[in-house]
């Protein structure tokens, strides 16, 4: 009975002076992973907008924003310059016009899939400009205007190209300014 109890009481005492050892060594560092790539700052998007304003207008477009702290949201500016290519009657002739927009604002962006595909929303202020005069009635409309942009938008690509389309209306004082939709491409850096 004596070698039992000396038996078990040196099988406690190897399985304590094995989990003190165990724990007198320090626990093996957890796996550190990779550092990841900092988010984009800045973004330049060239593309196109057309819609429907005092006219049918077409214009080129170019937006450049900045992320600040790589965050989902941005400020940017953006501008849209181009022609008002149908204008009254269809069988009216335009013997000139333009459109010019110039605004600025604030974007939120919302991302899944690793951010490969995301949406957007947005909301600018700005100067429009638009006009048309043309050979039949009316012959001459201008609109030089204060607007309110709200927009939204897909977005689709990688970390440092992408597609953006977006889908826009312009508000003044006065009216409803345009209803347009942009796309364009987007480079991140």
């Amino acid at each position: 009975m004596r070698r039992l109890v000396v038996a078990v009481i040196a099988i406690v005492a190897g399985i304590a002076g094995t989990g003190w050892i165990a724990r007198a060594e320090p626990p093996p560092a957890p796996a550190v992973p990779p550092a990841p790539e900092p988010p984009a700052q800045f973004y330049l998007e060239l593309g196109g907008a057309f819609g429907l304003g005092v006219g049918v207008y077409a214009a080129g477009a170019g937006e450049l924003g900045y992320r600040p702290g790589g965050g989902s949201l941005s400020i940017h500016a953006v501008i849209q310059d181009g022609s008002v290519v149908l204008y009254g009657p269809f069988d009216a002739h335009v013997a000139s016009s333009g459109y010019f927009a110039l605004r600025a604002g604030v974007e939120e962006l919302g991302c899944v899939r690793h951010g490969v595909w995301c949406a957007f929303a947005s909301a600018d202020i700005g100067y429009l400009h638009q006009y048309a005069t043309t050979t039949s009635e009316p012959p001459h409309e201008d609109h030089r205007v204060a607007i309110i942009v709200p927009r939204i938008g897909l977005d689709a690509g990688g970390g440092v190209l992408r597609v953006r389309v977006g889908f826009e209306t312009s508000l003044s004082r006065q009216s409803w300014e345009t209803r347009g939709m942009t796309a364009g491409i987007a480079f991140n850096w």
